[in-house]
């Protein structure tokens, strides 16, 4: 129920959940499930990988955020604790030039704390909602670190004919 496909399993097919190792589940996946999601992560591992790969001063934060990211929203299993585990490369990514994906990323883990309230609040309707919230938060957390991962383009590219710094350096005859 946790993970995002426990998720839409619980909100659209009304199955009964069941404590399972510390962990909130619905159902049990089957093996085509498994495959569509390994299938998935590895796709989007691979694209980490290759704009990681074009922008390694962005690599230590946002890609190992991106990367943590895509295991969390690919898993047909997640509890609670996981969801913590994108604080320490959102505050790595932060340090860079990302400070904007510390914003998701607290707002994911400030939402992921409240659920443990939910059910002692007596509304125990509201939970399957809160879970659709931080699961829509990580999904976000995850497209941001993608986008954000583009190789930019530096300043002296930018720069075309005689506006380029080194172009106006003088020369020696």
């Amino acid at each position: 129920m946790q993970s995002p496909v426990g998720n839409l399993v619980d909100i659209l097919g009304k199955a009964t959940a069941v404590v399972e190792q510390g962990s909130v589940r619905v159902a049990s996946a089957p093996l085509w499930a498994k495959a569509l999601l390994m299938v998935g992560l590895a796709i989007c591992s691979s694209v980490i990988w290759i704009r990681a790969s074009r922008s390694p001063h962005e690599a230590e934060g946002l890609g190992a955020l991106a990367a943590a990211a895509a295991l969390l929203a690919f898993s047909p299993l997640l509890s609670d604790q996981y969801v913590f585990w994108l604080l320490p490369w959102a505050a790595i990514a932060a340090a860079g030039r990302d400070q904007n994906v510390v914003l998701a990323t607290f707002l994911t883990s400030a939402a992921t704390a409240a659920m443990v309230f939910v059910p002692t609040a007596g509304a125990p309707g509201l939970e399957p909602t809160m879970v659709l919230v931080r699961n829509a938060l990580l999904v976000a957390v995850l497209t941001d670190a993608l986008r954000r991962l583009h190789p930019r383009p530096s300043a002296a590219s930018e720069l075309s004919g005689l506006d380029r710094p080194d172009l106006l350096r003088p020369v020696a005859l």
